[in-house]
């Protein structure tokens, strides 16, 4: 096949010269040849038919962590969830993604799109491989002028030799999900959104091509049982100048999505301090860092099943979604002074009481030293926090374990990620504790690592607090 595709694009070369390739590739459905390659193949790598679908740009690539998702969701298993988002990804590549591997989504429950309003402009389309070439010519004049652009309008042919593709990444290591550092950025000033996205909105307006492709594809998921959502992630600045800049184009666009899609739920929201975003949790002002995906992807997808009752709805602003933290927000239930628990140990080791607090001291320490208690019953726990000061020795790991009934819970702490005060949530748990109901907890113990040395002085425990989701009942 690619032999008689080759053979086709040198004839027209030869016969057709400069005039004869703008009309041939500009006019005629010979420049969708370049599909029949690898281009916007984004799902090749994935195995297996999955279960929950994360579609959408590097918004989705970069913010949504296909294996925090399966941790926190015991009804689904890591292969289950993938994240096919990509750099700079048009509806239409997504709609292409999907149907050129449809046979491994006949099995879907949910499919999560994210909602990417900066990209869904005629303007994006010089980033979009495939739809650049539907800019026209003043379009492309305008590009050149203000934003500095090489005017690619006569050389359609150029266009459709750098969209081939015959390869794609393999993804399959972590679903889809690719973890980025964060590195010193400037944020929008003002007016830069609005330049971004649509000035002057008259000359780009919505691209009601990707519109359209992304309501063919929501109509295709639900046609096979699915459940379709727009989800908003959040940026650092943007939202704030996207909502003080963008209303004029904000307003086409859903009136567009509504037209397109028709009522649809959407969930998440723009705005970093929903999620306790900060600086250091972003890579850029749009895109998040390793930390920042992390609690993003914990606070968002911490049930998913409540997502699947999810009703549909008239698509309002897209800045005026926000989520709703008090949700997820964790209740104190209870705090518990070391000093009032009876402790033990098998170790050659002292545990004395200090001001409402425990202070280890150990000598002749083979490999670790082990002390544990039991503990008044704890019940709907989402998370622990162990207040501690390391002891003077330097320790390679801290094995943290919570026990009900015969069942233990297995945390390992590494040196990286001691801090004053250790939180727990049942999905750090070890693969090991796989059986444990992080619910219930009866009994808790503690192993210290020291590294090249035989003692432990003064390592201070100083409280144990138990959380709860604020929606348990």
């Amino acid at each position: 096949m690619y032999k008689k595709f080759t053979f086709i694009v040198v004839i027209s070369i030869i016969i057709f010269g400069p005039i004869g390739q703008f009309i041939l590739f500009k006019y005629t459905p010979i420049y969708n040849l370049n599909l029949l390659t690898k281009l916007y193949d984004d799902a090749e790598w994935v195995k297996g038919k999955p279960k929950v679908l994360i579609m959408g740009s590097s918004h989705a690539r970069y913010h949504i962590i296909p294996s925090e998702i399966a941790k926190m969701n015991k009804e689904y298993e890591f292969r289950d969830i993938v994240n096919i988002g990509e750099n700079a990804a048009s509806p239409f590549e997504m709609y292409t993604a999907y149907n050129k591997q449809k046979e491994k989504f006949k099995d879907l429950e949910i499919v999560y799109y994210t909602l990417e309003p900066h990209m869904w402009s005629e303007k994006y389309y010089p980033y979009n491989t495939y739809e650049k070439i539907f800019l026209n010519y003043e379009q492309w004049n305008y590009l050149e002028k203000h934003h500095k652009k090489q005017n690619e309008y006569f050389f359609p042919f150029q266009a459709f030799i750098s969209s081939l593709k015959f390869s794609i990444a393999d993804r399959s290591k972590t679903n889809g999900y690719t973890a980025i550092k964060h590195k010193k950025f400037k944020t929008f000033s003002k007016g830069s959104v609005a330049k971004q996205i649509f000035t002057p909105l008259k000359l780009f307006p919505v691209s009601h091509f990707n519109m359209q492709y992304l309501g063919k594809l929501k109509k295709e998921v639900e046609a096979n049982g699915a459940k379709f959502i727009l989800l908003e992630t959040p940026t650092y600045s943007w939202q704030k100048r996207y909502a003080a800049e963008a209303i004029e184009y904000d307003n086409t666009l859903i009136k567009e999505l509504n037209k397109e899609l028709g009522p649809t739920p959407v969930i998440g929201s723009f705005w970093a301090e929903d999620y306790d975003l900060r600086y250091k949790d972003y890579k850029d002002d749009t895109h998040l860092a390793h930390s920042g995906a992390l609690k993003f992807t914990r606070a968002m997808f911490y049930d998913i099943s409540e997502h699947k009752r999810l009703k549909n709805n008239k698509i309002h602003h897209t800045f005026t979604y926000r989520f709703k933290a008090d949700k997820n927000k964790e209740v104190l239930l209870s705090i518990l002074k070391p000093d009032t628990l009876t402790w033990h140990t098998k170790d050659r080791a002292k545990i004395e009481n200090f001001d409402h607090s425990i202070k280890i001291n150990a000598s002749s320490i083979h490999k670790n030293i082990h002390f544990y208690t039991k503990i008044p019953l704890q019940k709907e726990i989402n998370s622990v926090d162990i207040n501690l000061t390391l002891p003077k020795e330097k320790l390679k790991m801290i094995s943290i374990s919570l026990k009900y009934g015969k069942e233990y819970g297995h945390f390992f702490i590494k040196p990286a990620e001691f801090k004053k005060i250790i939180k727990l949530y049942k999905f750090d748990i070890d693969k090991s504790s796989k059986h444990f109901d992080f619910k219930k907890i009866n009994a808790l113990s503690i192993r210290l690592y020291p590294y090249q040395t035989e003692t432990i002085t003064d390592f201070t425990l100083k409280s144990i607090k138990f959380y709860r989701r604020s929606s348990l009942k």
